[in-house]
């Protein structure tokens, strides 16, 4: 297991964390980011959320630095990435069962966890996990993004 999420990872991360920074401070709040880190199909147990809180935010202002943010909970969130994690995050996604997740499939999850991501994001999302070019992403595509465990 890496102690590094992946570009890709993170890359995704940083779209969770635009997402709650509304006007682009910089910052998030602390209370945001147990909501950031289960969207993206983490389970971390309470104690260690709170560990991580405190280690970000240790004068409880209540914000958090995003660069703080990836620096710090990449290391603890590959250490909890397993490969049967994925496979469940993975088919919490593919929604209809078919084996891909597809472009109107990754809309429906973004706006069920109120992410607000415009169409050619999604698009690009999918491009850039798709490998073989079918506009669709498949198990092994989408492993890519957790390619270290």
């Amino acid at each position: 297991m890496s102690e590094r999420l992946t570009k890709d990872q993170l890359d995704a991360f940083k779209v969770g964390m635009r997402q709650n920074d509304q006007n682009g401070s910089g910052v998030i709040a602390t209370s945001d980011i147990p909501t950031v880190i289960a969207a993206l199909g983490y389970t971390i147990p309470e104690s260690e959320i709170a560990s991580i809180l405190y280690e970000l935010d240790p004068d409880e202002s209540g914000v958090v630095n995003m660069n703080s943010f990836f620096g710090m909970v990449s290391e603890k969130l590959a250490s909890h990435t397993t490969l049967e994690q994925v496979k469940m995050l993975f088919n919490s996604m593919d929604r209809n069962g078919h084996g891909y997740i597809s472009v109107d499939e990754l809309r429906f999850i973004t706006q069920a966890i109120g992410v607000n991501v415009t169409d050619s994001e999604i698009k690009l999302m999918v491009e850039t996990l798709d490998i073989d070019g079918d506009g669709k992403v498949n198990f092994d595509e989408f492993a890519t993004l957790f390619k270290h465990i």
